[in-house]
């Protein structure tokens, strides 16, 4: 079971980079442009066109909608500047998570500009260059006066909803499987919700008690909306990036385009400018598998 662990941290301990929520970096933004050494790397058929790209809609502050229904967020504007320095423009499908990685590998997409935490299962199927630190983390609408505590245990018997395919969502079955059940205790009771918005929406309206979200998601939302608060244990630290298909031949631009934007403090600027508190670390492709 993938736990919290320091395990998921190691690669990012020497060069990491911390925003903090709110924060703001005074560099005047500039428009980014085609790098010739990295547009070299990506396969002549693909240069200069539009090419098909996963991303999503929510929650923020990863990816939002302004009043005019216009995609923005932090995976939406970094998404932007990948395909600039690559040379290429992506057309955005915004999808809930659940097909997302068969879309990769059925060749409906070519990138996915979600949150993707690293895993060796993941890394057999889809490339992923990784450069944040990032895991879940449960919240609780603050009109229900309590909180959980901070062991696992006390999960056991609680009512949470998480995202159908979402590593979150299989952590806590994995908690009611092997602490809850095994331990003699209630099992967790568990929802599965296709995107963000209705598992908010779920909680608000009390189907569910808490919902696990991504935590860059779940801090964000309880130090932005009074009606949030972050609950219960500490439930997993993880890396993650985004990812492109294995068939692409794209992986070695994607990588040194997010390397180049990462390095050159473009990432940071969008992290700091839609209030995400993030830590990054230099990108690094497919990392359990590199262990090897």
């Amino acid at each position: 079971m993938r736990l919290a662990s320091s395990t998921y941290t190691i690669l990012a301990a020497a060069a990491a980079t911390i925003l903090f929520a709110g924060g703001s970096l005074a560099q005047d933004e500039k428009p980014i442009e085609a790098d010739p050494a990295i547009v070299a790397l990506v396969p002549e058929e693909f240069r200069g066109k539009e090419l098909p790209a996963a991303i999503g809609d929510a929650p923020r502050p990863m990816y939002y909608r302004d009043d005019t229904g216009q995609l923005l967020g932090v995976n939406k504007e970094f998404a932007d500047a990948v395909g600039a320095k690559m040379g290429v423009t992506f057309a955005y499908d915004a999808v809930p998570f659940s097909p997302v990685i068969p879309g990769l590998q059925s060749g409906r997409y070519v990138a996915a500009f979600f949150g993707f935490e690293a895993s060796a299962e993941r890394e057999e199927i889809i490339d992923i260059v990784a450069y944040y630190n990032s895991g879940v983390q449960l919240v609780m609408p603050t009109a229900l006066d309590r909180d959980i505590g901070p062991e696992f245990t006390d999960l056991c018997g609680e009512n949470i909803g998480g995202l159908v395919g979402a590593n979150g969502m299989k952590l806590v079955e994995e908690i009611s499987a092997d602490v809850c059940a095994a331990g003699g205790l209630e099992p967790i009771t568990i929802s599965a919700f296709p995107d963000s918005s209705s598992l908010q929406l779920a909680a608000l309206g009390g189907r569910v008690d808490s919902a696990v979200l991504f935590k860059i998601a779940a801090a964000y939302l309880a130090n932005t909306d009074p009606r949030w608060k972050l609950t219960g244990p500490k439930l997993s630290d993880a890396i993650s990036g985004h990812a492109v298909a294995k068939d692409s031949g794209l992986r070695d631009a994607f990588l040194a385009a997010i390397t180049a934007l990462v390095e050159d403090g473009t990432y940071q600027r969008i992290a700091a400018k839609h209030q995400a508190g993030m830590e990054t670390f230099k990108p690094v492709l497919n990392p359990f598998s590199q262990k090897k």
